[in-house]
């Protein structure tokens, strides 16, 4: 296969560029993502010219716990704003 035309296929199919629902799932489950970066990725199974990752269970306890980081985050956030409505209510 002709290198140049098999860059063009392999630059036209990648789609690593995240799109507005997966960046603002980045930025709402950011536990998830500190979790994952603490666990490192796996070995290496990908070809120089494209870096792959295997998935280990190792992963899968990252995004468990990273899961239930972002919800005992955002229920404390909630919790800790109806309380101040609450105080605040109840001063005047």
């Amino acid at each position: 296969m002709n290198p140049r035309i098999h860059s063009v296929v392999v630059d036209s199919t990648v789609t690593d560029v995240p799109g507005p629902l997966e960046a603002v799932a980045t930025m709402v489950f950011w536990p998830v993502t500190a979790t994952l970066h603490l666990v490192r990725p796996g070995p290496n199974i990908g070809i120089p010219q494209k870096y792959l990752d295997e998935w280990t269970i190792f992963q899968d306890f990252a995004v468990a716990a990273g899961v239930g980081l972002s919800w005992a985050f955002y229920s404390s956030v909630a919790f800790h704003i109806f309380w101040l409505r609450y105080l605040f209510a109840r001063s005047r």
